[in-house]
């Protein structure tokens, strides 16, 4: 047998001792028997976690009994004896199972006697845990792994046998810069940044797994043919158009186009925007990285009202457009912003600082009043609203922007060549603000009064507008806003 003594920290112990009997013992008798614990022992037993066993001693002046309170305790505890009779010394025993659970376990103890009651605490130890190591380290996919530069992979850690005691994974990597990786408990998502070989290592326990990682370049993919939106193209001394390069396949590696000028002193390109400098003709060639090309022929020529540039649609009425916004140095560009009616830009415009009033009763812009005839002179005018209109109906038209500028591209087919004119998205200004909420007017030479009509008002103008996917010629806004001019030219009378 065992004795286990145990420590005050661990103990939980109700103890009482009493005597038998309450009359004190007269001097000259031989003192009772007392009922009490006759060491320590008994303040509270430890057992270990296998099958233990432990006694204690007590003395009894009568009969006694010893019982386990929880009943639960009593299918892992027993003590013997549980009963007996008086006695200066008896020794009790108990018995513990094995403690096949992971916590520790106690039971309280009533020892009694003629009435009086003695308790201690049983406790048996939770048993030590089973440490089970880890075998090997899988990797899934297995390697080794090949990746391209830009590919991402998710590389799992599978550490053998499931159920090892400690499966944390240490991550590492032998060599930096030819993948990243974010490691996480049991994976790591790895991205390919350049070719090379690297090796990934995961750790659990005593075991190491080494991964190899093969990086290589995308393979590069040739331009395999390339064309131009123009063949053939006619542009005026001064004046510009764009040309735009398709390369197929769309996923080329290198899709780069170089640009030349056979001839820049008659037109320069520069960024895929050809400037007709001499009256002549030049070719424009586009090169691809592989040395494909596609060509353009273009002739300039001088085609100028009073030193402004204008585009001829051989349109109806004969109208000729001008090539840019008045005030704006290229088709690209916004221009000058005129409240209708007055021929100098302003900083701000309001229907306080507007010089034609409010209501005057006007249908047609006066030409001392129109900003294109004063400021450019010649036959140049502000467009009706009819011309707008003949521009929309007998051309085609396209959205375009390239990041810098947007509007619309009218296009035509005459004798054989492209002509088109770019119009800019220009906003409009009211007060001191330029406008971008996607209206886009362009003035008439027209307001909105209409003899008869009721509700039509001269405080407002017609207006050709670039709205976000459709143009029309048939609205109008208050005379006072900022609007900008695209200018034409006629034989027959604007009107």
């Amino acid at each position: 047998m065992r004795r286990f003594f145990i420590f005050a920290a661990s103990l939980v112990l109700a103890l009482g001792a009493v005597s038998c009997h309450d009359d004190p013992v007269p001097e000259d008798e031989t003192p009772e028997v007392e009922f009490k614990l006759l060491d320590n022992s008994a303040k509270g037993v430890n057992l270990a976690s296998d099958a233990a066993q432990s006694t204690f001693r007590f003395s009894a002046p009568g009969e006694w009994t010893i019982i386990i309170e929880d009943t639960k305790a009593s299918s892992w505890l027993s003590v013997s004896p549980q009963r007996g009779k008086a006695g200066e010394e008896i020794t009790v025993t108990l018995q513990a199972s094995v403690n096949t659970g992971s916590q520790q376990r106690k039971a309280r103890v009533d020892l009694g006697c003629n009435g009086d009651h003695l308790f201690f605490t049983v406790t048996q130890a939770a048993p030590e845990p089973v440490v089970i190591p880890v075998q090997r380290i899988d990797f899934s996919p297995a390697g080794p792994l090949e990746l391209m530069v830009g590919d991402v992979a998710v590389i799992d850690a599978i550490v053998e046998p499931r159920n090892a005691t400690d499966k944390s994974i240490n991550w590492s990597l032998d060599t930096e810069g030819i993948v990243s990786a974010v490691f996480g408990e049991s994976s790591c998502t790895i991205t390919a940044l350049s070719a090379g070989s690297v090796n990934l290592t995961a750790k659990a326990g005593d075991k190491t797994a080494v991964l190899n990682i093969t990086v290589t370049e995308i393979p590069a993919v040739l331009p395999e043919s390339i064309s131009l939106n123009l063949s053939e193209f006619e542009i005026t001394v001064g004046g510009s158009f764009f040309l735009y390069a398709s390369i197929s396949p769309a996923d080329v590696t290198d899709p780069t186009v170089v640009w030349t000028s056979s001839d820049s002193n008659i037109a320069t390109i520069e960024n895929g925007e050809v400037k007709g400098i001499n009256p002549g003709e030049a070719t424009i060639t586009a090169t691809t990285c592989n040395g494909l090309t596609a060509t353009c022929q273009v002739i300039v020529v001088p085609t100028m009202e009073n030193g402004h540039e204008y585009i001829d649609f051989r349109l109806p009425s004969g109208t000729m457009w001008a090539a840019s916004n008045l005030g704006a140095a290229n088709p690209r560009e916004s221009g000058s912003y005129f409240a209708w009616g007055e021929t100098q830009p302003k900083d701000s415009y309001t229907w306080d600082n507007y010089t034609l009033g409010l209501v005057d009763g006007l249908v047609y812009l006066e030409l001392e009043d129109d900003a294109a005839s004063a400021l450019w002179g010649g036959l140049w005018q502000i467009p009706g609203q009819e011309q707008w209109q003949e521009l929309i109906d007998n051309t085609s038209f396209e959205f375009y922007s390239d990041g810098s500028s947007s509007g619309v591209r009218f296009y035509k087919e005459v004798d054989g060549k492209t002509i088109e004119m770019f119009v800019p998205r220009a906003g409009y200004v009211s007060g001191p603000n330029l406008m971008e909420d996607g209206i886009n007017p362009y003035w008439t030479n027209r307001t909105d009064y209409e003899e008869g009509n009721s509700n039509s008002s001269s405080s407002n103008a017609r207006v050709f507008r670039i709205l976000s996917n459709t143009i029309d010629a048939d609205s109008t806004e208050p005379r006072h806003l900022g609007l900008p001019v695209r200018a034409v030219f006629t034989p027959l009378p604007v009107k």
